[in-house]
């Protein structure tokens, strides 16, 4: 068997007491999407030991889940003791896809923990990502335009607080359900759900639309 499926059994019993997938598929993202080709830093190697990285606004409220993921690594069971905490981060992620109804998703292990090479920033998708920070930002990372359009399908999980208004708001009818209605709700003109600048630039782009209305069709 494979062992990253053996590591996400301790997220299946966290998320059991709690839906918390949402934020656990958030801190896989944040830390992967670190990755600087031009300096050769960050990628999936627990950015989070940077407080530099940990104290930027896209990581506000996730250190409850990293302090989570810290006891799964020693207290989880025999394989998760003898991963590093950044193989788990990205294990948590993949565990929390395939709990929300998404797809087994096969991690491979290895990550190295490191307190160098670290970065401070994340390219994680902001909601007030206009179409030129898209573009740029992703082409660096060498994502085709399927692969930004898919990224960005993370939102069919979870919510976007805001806390001076003490609200939530969601993209989707239920955001603890991983498929397709992140792309449904944005082709709906008469959609009732969140869309947020980064939301509307994509809609806006051709291409991007061409891709989304496939995914809106076909979950596959």
């Amino acid at each position: 068997m494979n062992i990253s499926i053996i590591a996400r059994r301790p997220f299946f019993d966290i998320f059991y007491k709690s839906p918390s997938m949402p934020s656990f598929l958030r801190l896989a993202l944040i830390d992967s999407l670190s990755f600087d080709s031009n300096r050769s830093i960050g990628g999936p190697i627990n950015n989070f030991l940077n407080h530099k990285f940990l104290k930027q606004r896209i990581n506000q409220g996730l250190k409850p889940f990293l302090t989570e993921i810290n006891e799964v690594h020693k207290e989880g069971n025999h394989i998760t003791s003898m991963l590093s905490v950044s193989d788990l981060i990205q294990i948590g992620g993949a565990a929390a896809i395939e709990y929300s109804g998404g797809p087994k998703i096969s991690v491979k292990t290895g990550r190295p923990e490191v307190s160098y090479n670290l970065s401070e920033n994340s390219a994680f998708p902001d909601v007030d990502f206009d179409i030129h920070d898209i573009k740029s930002r992703y082409s660096s990372l060498g994502l085709s335009s399927t692969e930004v359009v898919a990224l960005f399908g993370y939102r069919t999980l979870g919510f976007l607080s805001n806390k001076l208004e003490n609200k939530e708001y969601r993209w989707t009818g239920n955001p603890f359900v991983f498929d397709n209605t992140y792309y449904s709700e944005l082709m709906n003109p008469n959609s009732e759900y969140l869309k947020t600048t980064s939301d509307k630039a994509l809609l806006n782009d051709s291409e991007y639309l061409e891709i989304i209305s496939k995914f809106a069709n076909d979950q596959r």
